[in-house]
């Protein structure tokens, strides 16, 4: 009943740039929640756990921008659900009228540095390049709960809460933008937002737009930092190896 009080509000009102930082906050808190719970289909620890809260941040020439909060049970949304989340906070960060966030040095060293010390736990962990471009183009400032570990660097930031390893963060970033660049980017499109275009470079063959894929190519990323010991039936698209079909 919350976000539909929320939601209704913001249509109601004419002049968007005439709301007060927390309740546009609170407006689009609501709306990413809805829509989350929309795709998740029921599973409800993600919308009402995973998204902590929204933020309106400041950028050093003085526009605002959205920040969203996440948590660890993020992970329950999936990484196609983790993505999306981003997507619908952009969609309504246009609506309020908000520029995606200018990053700083120090906050796109602290992603690397979190990523370093939590990257045993992700499905795939980003190079540091890799990291610089979503950094830089996200319109949508990724941010999330303190867990575990202090940083050693970049610590006490103004737009960063904790000093701690951001486990929501490191989850959508890594495991939900980059794993899933291919489905978000079919949205993008449909969408018309040109401001999307970077996810291009986590497409396999992404870079030569004139060319067209004939065939099916391997994918190896999950296997870059598998753990040693771990199992593994079959190499990815080996002859003779196994195909999982899952279902809802």
């Amino acid at each position: 009943q919350h976000w539909k009080d929320s939601l209704s509000q913001f249509k109601q009102i004419e002049d968007k740039s005439t709301i007060t930082k927390t309740r546009m906050a609170l407006c689009i808190y609501h709306g990413v929640c809805a829509g989350l719970a929309v795709l998740t289909e029921g599973i409800l620890v993600a919308p009402l756990e995973g998204v902590v809260n929204c933020r309106i941040i400041s950028n050093e020439d003085g526009s605002r921008s959205l920040a969203i909060n996440y948590a660890g049970p993020i992970r329950s949304a999936g990484g196609t659900g983790q993505a999306l989340s981003v997507l619908i906070g952009d969609i309504l960060r246009r609506d309020f009228g908000l520029v995606p966030p200018q990053m700083t040095w120090n906050e796109i060293e602290r992603y690397k540095e979190e990523v370093s010390k939590y990257g045993r736990g992700l499905q795939y962990r980003p190079s540091n390049p890799q990291l610089e471009i979503i950094a830089k183009n996200c319109p949508v400032y990724i941010d999330g709960e303190g867990v575990g570990e202090e940083v050693s660097g970049q610590r006490d930031l103004p737009r960063v809460l904790t000093n701690r390893c951001r486990e929501g963060m490191l989850l959508v970033l890594c495991e939900g933008l980059v794993l899933k660049a291919p489905k978000i980017i079919k949205y993008t499109d449909e969408l018309g937002f040109k401001e999307w275009e970077w996810l291009r470079d986590f497409i396999p063959g992404g870079d030569d737009d004139n060319e067209k894929i004939t065939e099916l190519q391997p994918i190896e990323k999950f296997l870059s930092d598998m753990v040693a010991g771990r199992p593994i039936f079959a190499q990815p698209m080996a002859p003779g190896g196994f195909r999982l079909r899952y279902g809802r």
